[in-house]
């Protein structure tokens, strides 16, 4: 018998390829130079805190990123979306 995570896996990661991808379709406009890199993380919520952080080698002048965070009494989600000058 499967446990409720086992059920639930194939959704999550259902719902983190619709959000990559509806990020992706809303930064489509962007210069060709730039690389864009996409992070969705899913979690249950069980009143703890979460922080989410990430590190990445890049020219403060050209470099940019955005997040954007939602949660419920249930379930967390946070995406990220990096916006690298590639050379």
């Amino acid at each position: 018998m499967a446990t409720p995570w086992q059920r639930l896996t194939p959704c999550v990661s259902a719902w983190r390829a619709r959000l990559a991808a509806a990020m992706r379709e809303a930064n489509h406009d962007q210069p060709p130079r730039y690389k864009l890199v996409f992070q969705a993380s899913f979690g249950e919520n069980l009143g703890q805190m979460v922080r989410s952080a990430s590190r990445c080698l890049w020219d403060a002048e050209t470099d940019n990123c955005a997040s954007a965070s939602w949660s419920n009494a249930r379930v967390y989600a946070v995406a990220m979306c990096f916006a690298l000058y590639y050379e």
